[in-house]
């Protein structure tokens, strides 16, 4: 295993000068300076010298916790209760992994094993706190329209979109979609049902399929899928690095479409602001592979107000033939309150054959 930690090679450093430090003891300051991946590989370190020291096995746990390796850390905190069958700290931490990974009835009943201490009541007031907020308001709808108009003397287009998602379990919702369309004389409207999932605090993934019934330029049958997962942070703070991965396969009257999107998201302390950057690849209905990329930024300047920027200079296949787009997006976004939201978006788009200027509306609440 790779040691990461700066403390590790110090206190390598230390040791090599004569000074005792126990793996045990620099894996404590790790842990309070932060440096957990250093202090899991000094408590690894310490349970390899001194096996029954559940202690140590304790700690590891606790380390491993933040870097979301939740299957060793259990195991650390199983081994820990082996040799130590009273051991409530461990018995927390397999609790607060049961409640890290949405399983809340085996955290309780954990939390619960653990005795009347303080940690024990502030895990379960969490859990409780989680369940009243997975039962409330567990139905979302979303409106929106929009209408854009067009240079060179083009008629403007015009679209609409309405949809009912319903969470299902404290990590998976499911998610129905329509949409309607039309640009030029052409109409259409786009079905569209996806599951998200929840996989651990910080890992979020997605699945959808939709197509268009007589489709005329959107496509007659989609497929989407993507992930997201941190690259920095710990599994109690959303602020960090993020990966974005998604794929997608579309069949359009003129071929079938693919493309592949991989980026960056970055979330600063309390999700005050958001930037992201993505890579495109698209294999268009020739054939052809073409790439682009497109930037994002969000920052919550007043209360409950977010601003919303976008720049994209990518492909996008629009009237069944793919073309180059560059695109700039600015919007606001306002919470009336926690289950109220609207929002207004202005876009404009360069073409190779004209150029599109649109205002888009929505509201989304919950009930």
């Amino acid at each position: 295993m790779a040691l990461t930690g700066l403390a590790y090679a110090g206190a390598m450093l230390i040791a090599a000068q004569g000074v005792a430090e126990t793996p045990y003891q620099a894996g404590m300051d790790a842990r309070t300076d932060g440096d957990f991946a250093a202090a899991a590989e000094y408590f690894r370190d310490e349970v390899d010298q001194q096996p029954e020291n559940s202690d140590a096995w304790v700690q590891l746990g606790l380390s491993l916790i933040p870097l979301e390796r939740y299957d060793e850390a259990a195991a650390a905190f199983r081994r820990a209760l082996e040799l130590a069958p009273d051991y409530q700290d461990a018995r927390i931490g397999l609790a607060r992994l049961a409640f890290y990974r949405g399983d809340y009835e085996e955290a309780k009943r954990l939390a619960r094993q653990a005795g009347d201490r303080d940690d024990a009541r502030a895990l379960l007031a969490q859990i409780e706190a989680a369940e009243a907020a997975n039962s409330a308001n567990p139905w979302r709808a979303d409106l929106t329209v929009g209408r854009s108009e067009l240079t060179q003397d083009l008629p403007g287009w015009t679209e609409a979109s309405a949809a009912l998602g319903r969470r299902v379990s404290d990590r998976a919702s499911v998610t129905g979609l329509v949409e309607y369309a039309r640009r030029f004389s052409d109409e259409d409207v786009y079905l569209q049902a996806r599951w998200d999932q929840r996989i651990r605090p910080r890992v979020a993934a997605y699945v959808a399929l939709g197509g268009a019934p007589s489709a005329d330029f959107r496509p007659e049958l989609a497929a989407l899928a993507g992930i997201t997962f941190p690259l920095t942070g710990d599994a109690g703070d959303a602020r960090g690095l993020y990966g974005v991965l998604s794929g997608s396969a579309a069949r359009y009257q003129t071929g079938e479409v693919a493309g592949l999107t991989s980026g960056l998201r970055y979330v600063f302390t309390g999700d005050q602001a958001r930037m992201g950057a993505n890579l495109i690849t698209l294999v268009d209905e020739n054939n052809d592979t073409r790439h682009g990329f497109a930037l994002n930024a969000e920052w919550q300047f007043a209360g409950p107000a977010r601003l919303i920027l976008g720049y994209a200079d990518a492909p996008e296949t629009s009237e069944n033939v793919t073309i180059d787009v560059q695109s700039y997006t600015a919007g606001v976004r306002y919470d009336v309150n926690d289950r109220v939201g609207i929002q207004t978006y202005f876009i404009h788009e360069k073409r190779s054959a004209y150029d599109r200027s649109g205002v888009v509306l929505g509201t989304s609440w919950r009930f």
